[in-house]
């Protein structure tokens, strides 16, 4: 299944990538043209989300999230090109529909990437810990955005916390990544093994 899908995706990228390209240099971005293009870049864009969630490699609880996050994004795919070629009726249920869609295929490829980073040490355990729920926080505010469930007078608030948290989540997930690979660093490495022999 994890293979199909990941063969799957790279031919859907190499496609789009083609079709992309010939429709950017040759096309007038109008119409059909300009439909076709969109849909490429929504097939790169949701194929990058699945590819993360399939290419985890996990046990016990992390293989269930990175299948939910691969059919996530396929269904993300879905709606948005549906939503593009005028398949769906555009009013508010239907957007508020899609960008669900959207944010739970992002937030699951995100935490399929989280999860599937091996924190060691104390200092990324905590790291881990609180990129984890900066992601947890952001989904639930874009969700409690998508459905309309902010007072009008304390939408600026809204945003402003939406931005600071949106921030935050990209410096923890970016930062988590060094981290750990400065945890497990050569020189890192050779540091404790030294320290162990001397105890």
């Amino acid at each position: 299944m994890k293979k199909f899908f990941l063969t799957t995706t790279l031919a859907a990228l190499l496609a789009s990538a083609t079709i992309g390209i010939s429709v950017a240099v040759f096309g007038e971005f109008e119409g059909l043209q300009k439909k076709l293009l969109l849909t490429m870049l929504v097939v790169a864009g949701f194929s990058v989300t699945g590819l993360i969630s399939a290419s985890r490699e996990g046990s016990g609880w992390l293989n269930p999230l990175s299948f939910l996050g691969a059919i996530a994004s396929l269904a993300a795919l879905g709606v948005v090109v549906l939503l593009i070629w005028g398949m769906l009726v555009q009013d508010q249920r239907s957007w508020q529909v899609v960008a669900t869609v959207v944010v739970v295929a992002l937030t699951l490829g995100h935490m399929a990437y989280l999860l599937g980073v091996r924190p060691a040490g104390g200092v990324v355990r905590l790291w881990w810990g609180g990129a984890v729920l900066l992601s947890l926080v952001m989904a639930g505010l874009l969700m409690v955005g998508i459905l309309q469930c902010v007072d009008p007078l304390k939408r600026s608030t809204y945003i402003k916390l939406l931005a600071v948290v949106a921030i935050l989540d990209a410096l923890a997930t970016v930062a988590l990544g060094l981290l750990a690979q400065l945890m497990e660093s050569p020189g890192h490495g050779s540091r404790r093994t030294a320290s162990r022999r001397r105890a």
